[in-house]
């Protein structure tokens, strides 16, 4: 009787599992999720919705449902995997789709999914209905944004990051002028001079702008815990504007000045952690190369001899101390000093030290290891490089006695046989030993070293002045000397004869002409320019005159320029 009762419930089991089996959805979709693009529709534009699930079959699953008042523009279906498995013992794939449909709809308000279903060939599973809203219309988006932007929020004290300021708009801009620069403070600052000023597009806060770089600077964080990176102000003039009901906005002559400031933005400076420093910690974040450099040279007592040692990396190698190398009491340290340098996009930079050493007696270092310690902010921990330091043996001093001065042949093969009438000989005389005096010889080396680093100190110095002429002024003269000037170019060499006026930045090209330093005739000239590239640039019937390009007119204003740095 047991055993009847047990083949009727395995029986009726079996038959319940085959029916969930065949009418049922349960056991092929596994999961199923929707979602909306953007997730604020908006009247008359393209919106998406996408089903992601997961199906368990060979066949390809349907989705069908009821959307009212909506065109359907495009449908994806995308398999993003599939995978397969041996589940007791039975050989099962998993496959995991997306389905992505766009709309767009010329109607307002909610809108229902209704009837929503899979489908997979006999099978059916009806899923819950879910509803949306469009709006009617965007919000109208600015004409101008001053921003300051940065990779992060949160950084290592140590590690170096760039904060740029862009300034987006829509339409034109005739000019910018910096009115009040960040002071950054809790930062050390690499100024980053933006060589490459073209205005390229970006989408930002959901519209398309043209964006410019105003101001950029490479940062290294000094102080624990939130710091602000303050705001900047900037002023710029664009062409006032008027709605016309045939074509877009239509310039009518007038130049409007807007002062816009940029939000501050809070960042936050964490130690580097504990686990893993040493003493060989350089305070050094990021990347860093190291190099020695041993130079050949007669290597004897009270002798100069030199060696260099080279880092380069990302970290704020300013402020690294140059380290010591022969720590010995009979080393003394005759000289020292360093180079700084910074690559172009001043992302790296490398710092040398040059070292001049004498001994006071010989002795013999022996080749070894010095250990240093960066961190790597990426992979957040300490990295551990090791350099080699040769040998360093140094001689005695030669003091061999000089070579007596040689007599004539005649005299030393006669010198005994000089006898006088009184039969007494001669007296003769052997030269006596010459000795140099090898002191005079170091000091006159010594003054010869430390004239050849003040000559090398000056010509750095006067390469580091020269290197500080701006390149895009030598760009926007050697365009007018080629007869490409316009509007825009004139108009920052004008704004650069206004930098010692402080905060008066604000006045017009003419009113800069007027109050600078130029000739009359100069004045006169360059006032004439500003009228010829003004009808140039937003003139309706093109230039007024032909540009003609006066040397010393340009070689006046480029003194003036030079003068007011």
């Amino acid at each position: 009787m047991l055993k009847n009762v047990n083949a009727i419930y395995k029986t009726t089991l079996t038959a319940i599992f085959f029916i969930f089996s065949v009418f049922g959805y349960g056991s092929n979709l596994k999961s199923f999720n929707w979602s909306l693009s953007p997730s604020q529709p908006v009247q008359n534009k393209e919106f998406s919705i996408s089903f992601k699930f997961v199906h368990i079959g060979n066949s390809q699953p349907k989705i069908s449902f009821e959307l009212d008042r909506c065109e359907l523009l495009n449908l994806t279906k995308v398999l993003i995997a599939s995978d397969k498995k041996i589940i007791n013992d039975r050989f099962i794939i998993t496959k995991r789709y997306e389905y992505k449909y766009k709309f767009k709809s010329k109607s307002v308000g909610r809108f229902k999914v209704r009837n929503l279903k899979v489908l997979d060939g006999v099978k059916e599973k009806k899923l819950k209905s879910f509803s949306f809203f469009i709006k009617k219309v965007k919000k109208p988006l600015l004409e101008y944004f001053f921003v300051a932007s940065t990779n992060k929020l949160k950084y290592f004290r140590g590690e170096g990051f760039d904060v740029n300021y862009y300034l987006y708009y829509r339409g034109y801009i005739l000019g910018t002028r910096i009115i009040q620069f960040p002071k950054l403070n809790g930062f050390m600052k690499r100024y980053k001079k933006i060589i490459d000023s073209n205005d390229e597009l970006a989408q930002f806060r959901g519209g398309v702008y043209k964006r410019r770089a105003i101001y950029s600077a490479r940062l290294f964080g000094t102080e624990l815990g939130h710091n602000f990176l303050d705001g900047m102000k900037l002023s710029i003039d664009h062409p006032q504007r008027k709605k016309n009901g045939f074509n877009n906005d239509l310039y009518v002559g007038k130049i409007q000045t807007k002062t816009l400031s940029s939000e501050p933005i809070k960042i936050k400076i964490i130690s580097t952690p504990l686990k893993g420093k040493n003493n060989n910690f350089t305070y050094l974040v990021g990347r860093h190369s190291i190099k020695f450099n041993l130079l050949e040279g007669e290597r004897k007592v009270n002798n100069p001899i030199s060696f260099n040692f080279q880092i380069e990396g990302s970290g704020a190698i300013e402020n690294f101390d140059p380290p010591s190398f022969f720590d010995d009491p009979n080393v003394e340290y005759f000289s020292s000093r360093s180079t700084f340098t910074e690559s172009k996009n001043r992302n790296t930079s490398k710092k040398q030290f040059f070292y001049t050493i004498m001994t006071k007696k010989p002795l013999e270092i022996k080749k070894r290891e010095i250990t240093f310690s960066f961190f790597d902010p990426k992979k957040e921990k300490y990295e551990i490089q090791k350099l080699k330091i040769p040998s360093l043996y140094i001689e005695g001093p030669n003091l061999k006695k000089m070579p007596q001065n040689r007599l004539p042949s005649s005299v030393e093969k006669n010198q005994n046989k000089i006898i006088f009438n009184d039969k007494y000989i001669a007296p003769t005389f052997k030269p006596t030993l010459v000795q140099y005096f090898t002191g005079q010889k170091v000091n006159i080396l010594l003054c010869s070293v430390l004239l050849l680093l003040l000559l090398e100190l000056l010509f750095s110095k006067k390469s580091a002045v020269k290197s500080d002429i701006d390149e895009e002024l030598k760009a926007i003269l050697k365009d007018a000397k080629k007869g490409k000037l316009n509007y825009s170019k004139l108009f920052k060499l004008i704004q650069r004869l206004n930098r010692e006026d402080g905060n008066q930045g604000v006045l017009s090209p003419r009113s800069i002409i007027k109050n600078c330093k130029l000739n009359i005739e100069t004045k006169k000239y360059f006032e004439s320019l500003l009228e010829i590239f003004e009808h140039s640039a937003f003139g309706v019937h093109g230039a007024k005159k032909q540009f003609k390009y006066e040397k010393k007119c340009f070689k006046e204003l480029e003194r003036n320029i030079l003068e007011t740095k």
